[in-house]
């Protein structure tokens, strides 16, 4: 499956999951709360890019942490757009064109994002915005496929990778959202 697709199909599944666990409205799920669990994601997203980074650690684990942050921020910014009245389809191609755009204005303007996405991420889940939070998401996927940090990885393939580990992950967790808290089961 390609990686257009892939991200497609992983967004729909996140979205119903979300539906399915009661993350919604009415369970006590609000936007502003899963920008909230999308800001702890960037904290971790952050310490694993550090290990990433560090001669200390293993590459091939850090690298794992870097795909599985990126995949539960993503998640959660899903989750947002869903409970803003947001589709499947026009999260995914907002995504994607993103995506695109982001990757060509880097390539042709020499433009590097570099790690302050991650600070900007962070900032974006403040502000409650699912665009620019998505854009500098893809910055730093952009960033990371771009200066060989995952070489062999577009930045489409990286997010479908991500989407799809988050997917995994989280697909056989049980609970349901009551009163705004996640109840595991």
């Amino acid at each position: 499956m390609d990686a257009i697709k892939a991200i497609g199909l992983y967004i729909e599944y996140i979205m119903k999951w979300g539906i399915d666990r009661n993350i919604t409205l009415k369970g006590g799920a609000s936007m502003s709360s899963q920008f909230q669990k999308g800001a702890q994601e960037v904290i971790e997203l952050a310490i694993a890019y550090g290990k990433y980074q560090s001669v200390t650690h293993d590459t091939a684990q850090a690298s794992e942490e870097l795909l599985d942050g990126v995949g539960d921020y993503i998640t959660c910014i899903v989750q947002a757009w869903r409970l803003g009245g947001g589709s499947a389809a026009s999260f995914s191609k907002m995504l994607v064109d993103t995506i695109d755009a982001r990757e060509e204005a880097c390539h042709y303007a020499g433009i590097n994002p570099g790690h302050k996405s991650l600070e900007l991420m962070a900032q974006a889940c403040v502000r409650g915005s699912v665009t620019i939070a998505l854009v500098h998401a893809v910055d730093f996927v952009v960033f990371m496929t771009g200066t060989n940090l995952f070489c062999k990885a577009t930045s489409q393939d990286f997010i479908a990778k991500a989407l799809q580990q988050a997917w995994y992950e989280i697909k056989d967790r049980k609970g349901t959202m009551i009163n705004g808290q996640f109840v595991k089961e």
